[in-house]
Protein backbone atom coordinates (compact mmCIF):
# COMPACT_ATOMS: atom_id res chain seq x y z
CA UNK A 1 0.00 0.00 0.00
CA UNK A 2 2.72 2.52 -0.12
CA UNK A 3 1.92 3.14 -3.76
CA UNK A 4 -0.95 4.86 -2.00
CA UNK A 5 0.99 7.83 -0.04
CA UNK A 6 2.64 8.69 -3.38
CA UNK A 7 -0.06 8.61 -6.09
CA UNK A 8 -3.14 9.43 -4.14
CA UNK A 9 -2.59 11.65 -2.10
CA UNK A 10 0.17 13.90 -2.79
CA UNK A 11 -1.29 17.36 -1.67
CA UNK A 12 -3.75 18.19 0.65
CA UNK A 13 -6.42 20.80 0.80
CA UNK A 14 -8.56 22.71 3.08
CA UNK A 15 -11.56 20.47 2.86
CA UNK A 16 -11.05 17.25 1.10
CA UNK A 17 -12.39 14.01 -0.41
CA UNK A 18 -9.98 11.50 1.02
CA UNK A 19 -7.47 10.86 3.79
CA UNK A 20 -5.32 8.40 4.97
CA UNK A 21 -3.36 7.62 8.76
CA UNK A 22 1.00 7.27 8.25
CA UNK A 23 4.03 6.37 9.97
CA UNK A 24 7.38 7.12 8.55
CA UNK A 25 10.25 4.85 7.15
CA UNK A 26 13.34 6.18 7.41
CA UNK A 27 15.05 2.99 6.73
CA UNK A 28 13.61 3.25 2.82
CA UNK A 29 17.16 3.61 0.78
CA UNK A 30 15.10 5.88 -1.20
CA UNK A 31 14.53 8.35 1.56
CA UNK A 32 11.35 8.84 3.69
CA UNK A 33 8.54 7.35 3.06
CA UNK A 34 4.83 7.49 4.19
CA UNK A 35 3.23 4.20 5.16
CA UNK A 36 -0.45 3.78 5.33
CA UNK A 37 -1.46 2.58 8.77
CA UNK A 38 -4.99 0.62 7.85
CA UNK A 39 -5.79 0.70 11.81
CA UNK A 40 -5.76 3.86 12.35
CA UNK A 41 -7.05 5.02 9.35
CA UNK A 42 -9.91 3.13 10.79
CA UNK A 43 -10.37 4.60 13.36
CA UNK A 44 -9.76 7.90 12.92
CA UNK A 45 -12.33 7.77 10.14
CA UNK A 46 -14.82 6.20 12.62
CA UNK A 47 -14.25 9.17 14.72
CA UNK A 48 -14.38 12.34 12.31
CA UNK A 49 -17.71 10.76 11.40
CA UNK A 50 -19.60 11.77 14.87
CA UNK A 51 -17.56 15.09 14.67
CA UNK A 52 -19.38 18.04 15.53
CA UNK A 53 -16.94 20.77 16.29
CA UNK A 54 -18.24 23.98 14.72
CA UNK A 55 -20.12 25.37 11.32
CA UNK A 56 -16.54 24.77 8.96
CA UNK A 57 -17.25 22.19 6.19
CA UNK A 58 -14.83 20.39 7.93
CA UNK A 59 -16.34 20.57 11.80
CA UNK A 60 -18.78 18.09 10.69
CA UNK A 61 -18.44 14.87 8.29
CA UNK A 62 -21.54 13.03 8.22
CA UNK A 63 -20.54 11.24 4.77
CA UNK A 64 -17.37 9.87 6.01
CA UNK A 65 -17.07 6.19 5.26
CA UNK A 66 -13.73 3.90 5.06
CA UNK A 67 -13.47 2.36 1.87
CA UNK A 68 -11.59 -0.85 1.66
CA UNK A 69 -11.39 -2.68 -1.35
CA UNK A 70 -8.41 -4.72 -3.30
CA UNK A 71 -7.48 -1.77 -5.17
CA UNK A 72 -7.59 1.08 -2.22
CA UNK A 73 -8.50 1.71 1.17
CA UNK A 74 -9.02 5.23 2.90
CA UNK A 75 -11.51 7.50 4.42
CA UNK A 76 -13.88 8.94 2.23
CA UNK A 77 -15.89 12.08 2.45
CA UNK A 78 -17.78 12.42 -1.49
CA UNK A 79 -19.03 16.26 -0.21
CA UNK A 80 -15.15 16.59 0.87
CA UNK A 81 -15.78 17.62 4.74
CA UNK A 82 -12.50 16.22 5.58
CA UNK A 83 -9.91 19.05 6.96
CA UNK A 84 -6.34 17.78 6.41
CA UNK A 85 -4.86 18.78 9.92
CA UNK A 86 -7.95 17.93 11.62
CA UNK A 87 -7.81 14.52 10.15
CA UNK A 88 -3.81 14.04 11.16
CA UNK A 89 -4.93 15.02 14.76
CA UNK A 90 -7.54 11.44 15.22
CA UNK A 91 -4.60 9.50 12.94
CA UNK A 92 -2.26 10.84 16.03
CA UNK A 93 -4.39 10.18 18.73
CA UNK A 94 -4.62 6.30 17.13
CA UNK A 95 -1.17 6.06 17.06
CA UNK A 96 -0.18 7.21 13.47
CA UNK A 97 2.54 9.50 13.05
CA UNK A 98 0.86 11.68 10.55
CA UNK A 99 -1.59 11.44 7.60
CA UNK A 100 -2.46 12.16 3.86
CA UNK A 101 -5.38 13.71 2.48
CA UNK A 102 -6.47 14.54 -1.04
CA UNK A 103 -9.53 15.61 -3.31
Amino acid sequence: MQFLTRALFATAALATGAAICTNINTRDPRGVEQIFDKNATVLACAEYKVRRTGVEKFDTCPDCTFLDTPDTQFCESKEEHIGGNEFKGYCQAFGAEGSRAAS
